[in-house]
């Protein structure tokens, strides 16, 4: 009997020795599951963040490229506008050209013009020289009516009360212009 109870307390003790073995992997074990738990926990907080990041990502994404093709097309307006201002001003360059070249034309046409007036003048007061004979006073009121010319048809007739002197014959010359 004695030995009995003797292997009953023996197989208790180990049992009782196994259980508490057995609780204290138990609390471990419910220790390193709350671990695990507060992992997983901090793994889909964590998780959460980056995906709300990677989404902020994406649509800072998405507005930068929409930002950049607005700055393409912006600056694809600008070139055509540019363009057409190159062109607008090329256009506007001929034609100034056109009128340059013109311009040059008629101020040789005017220079030509006044070379044959010249000559024409130059001609002219040869003609009244020889046509009027010289007065004897220094200054006198001249008209057609007193110095009759040569050539009357040199001569229209001066202004009323036109003074000139006989030795300007360039002044009669001004009445024949009139």
């Amino acid at each position: 009997q004695l030995d009995s109870d003797c292997k009953q307390l023996t197989v208790e003790g180990r049992l009782a020795s196994c259980l508490e073995h057995l609780e204290q992997q138990g609390v471990g074990l419910l220790n390193e599951v709350d671990q695990l738990l507060a992992q997983a926990v901090s793994d889909a907080a964590a998780q959460a963040s980056l995906q709300a990041r990677l989404s902020e990502a994406v649509s800072q994404h998405v507005a930068d490229e929409a930002k950049a093709k607005a700055q393409m097309d912006v600056l694809e307006l600008r070139c055509a506008a540019m363009e057409a201002s190159t062109h607008s001003l090329q256009e506007l360059n001929k034609g100034l050209e056109e009128q340059l070249v013109k311009l040059q034309q008629s101020s040789s046409e005017a220079s030509e013009a006044r070379k044959a007036s010249a000559e024409t003048t130059r001609t002219l007061r040869q003609q009244a020289s020889m046509s009027f004979p010289a007065c004897s006073s220094q200054r006198c009121r001249l008209n057609h009516r007193v110095h009759e010319p040569k050539q009357p048809e040199l001569l229209n007739a001066p202004p009323e009360g036109m003074t000139a002197s006989c030795n300007a014959p360039y002044l009669i010359l001004a009445c024949a212009a009139r």
